[in-house]
């Protein structure tokens, strides 16, 4: 080979690595704007946990002086009944 076709030849292969690079470039943006997003996704779906379980026990809660306040309720108007017969 000639020393102009092997400075041709090397020329070409730079090239095409330097395409290469450029591709794996693009690429690794690509992976980090999936990751984040999916990162985003994770945090969102904790948050959700977290507040459905907030909401649980808020239910919870209510239900229970609900119940309190009931039989208080029940109390009271089973005294009055019993004041009534007096």
């Amino acid at each position: 080979m000639s020393k102009k076709n092997i400075e041709n030849l090397l020329t070409f292969l730079n090239e095409i690595d330097n395409k290469i690079f450029d591709q794996f470039k693009k690429l690794d943006k690509i992976d980090y704007e999936i990751i984040k997003k999916i990162s985003k996704v994770n945090k969102f779906k904790q948050n959700e946990v977290v507040f459905i379980k907030y909401l649980d026990e808020l239910k919870n809660k209510t239900e229970k002086k609900f119940k309190l306040e009931k039989k208080e309720i029940l109390n009271r108007f089973d005294k009055l009944e019993k004041l009534k017969f007096f």
